[in-house]
C-alpha cells in the first residue's frame, strides 16, 4: 500500500514546490501551468503504480495456474501408475491360475500314466 502511494505523494510535494516557486516568479498563470504539470506527473506515477499492481496480480494468477497444472499432471501420473500396477497384479493372478490349472491336470493325468492294469 505504501509503495503505491509513494509516487503520488512525491508528485504532490513536487507540485506544491512548483506552485510556490511559480507564484513567486511569474504569478498565477505560471502557478496554474506548474500545477497542471505536477498533476500530469502524479497521474503518470499513479498509472505506473496501477500497472505494476496489475502485472503482479497477473504473475500470481499465472503461477497458480502452473501449480494447478503440475498437480493435475502428478495426479494423472499417479493414476496411470496405479492402473499399471493393478494390471500387473491381474496378469500375475491369471498366470498363477493357469499354472495351478496345469498342475491340477497333470496330477489328474499322472495316476493314469502309472496304471499298469490298463496296459
Amino acid at each position: 500500500m505504501y509503495a503505491s502511494s509513494f509516487p503520488a505523494n512525491l508528485a504532490a510535494a513536487v507540485a506544491a514546490a512548483a506552485v510556490a516557486a511559480a507564484v513567486d516568479d511569474h504569478g498565477a498563470a505560471a502557478a496554474a501551468n506548474a500545477a497542471a504539470a505536477a498533476a500530469a506527473v502524479a497521474a503518470k506515477a499513479a498509472a505506473a503504480a496501477a500497472s505494476r499492481c496489475c502485472m503482479n496480480a497477473q504473475v500470481r494468477c499465472l503461477q497458480q495456474q502452473q501449480q494447478q497444472q503440475q498437480q493435475q499432471q502428478q495426479q494423472q501420473q499417479q493414476q496411470q501408475l496405479q492402473q499399471q500396477q493393478e494390471q500387473q497384479q491381474l496378469q500375475q493372478q491369471q498366470e498363477l491360475q493357469q499354472q495351478q490349472q496345469q498342475q491340477l491336470r497333470l496330477q489328474q493325468e499322472l495316476p493314469s500314466l502309472f496304471d499298469y492294469n490298463s496296459l
